[in-house]
């Protein structure tokens, strides 16, 4: 998978994250707001080669396990409800850095790496970071140019 690939998915992920409610705790607030901000942040700059997504430390706490959870559930929900590709002039509004989109952009591949997501927060990936047996975006060669 590309930077510009998995810069969309946190991207998408990063506003798919539910909001807390006045009930919930400061700690909650926080942490979510922390998640939100560091996908937001990854997702906007072009860090070639290394896209800082925090995951370790996200899942330092149940508040953060659970947005993340559920901000993929509700992106894959979304994902599934609507048509085979992402236009390219809507892509270009998202705010990411690096270059315009100069192709639609298809859903299965985003799909296919929420599915990948999950598997990586359950536990069911058992390869290291340098293995590359999924990859599911490859196929697709880069779709963000950098200008």
């Amino acid at each position: 998978m590309g930077d510009g690939e998995l810069s969309l998915f946190l991207r998408l992920l990063a506003l798919h994250i539910p909001e807390p409610n006045d009930n919930d705790s400061p700690a909650k607030h926080a942490t979510v707001k922390r998640i939100r901000d560091q996908w937001l942040l990854a997702s906007k700059i072009d860090f070639v080669g290394c896209v800082p997504d925090g995951l370790d430390d996200a899942f330092k706490n149940d508040d953060g396990r659970a947005a993340i959870v559920a901000a993929t559930d509700s992106l894959m929900s979304a994902l599934q409800g609507v048509a085979d590709r992402i236009d390219k002039d809507a892509l270009n509004l998202l705010g990411m850095e690096g270059g315009p989109w100069h192709h639609d952009f298809p859903t299965s591949s985003l799909i296919k790496t929420a599915d990948a997501f999950r598997d990586l927060y359950a536990g069911r990936v058992v390869t290291t970071a340098s293995d590359s047996i999924f990859v599911p975006a490859a196929e697709l060669g880069s779709m963000l140019t950098s200008t």
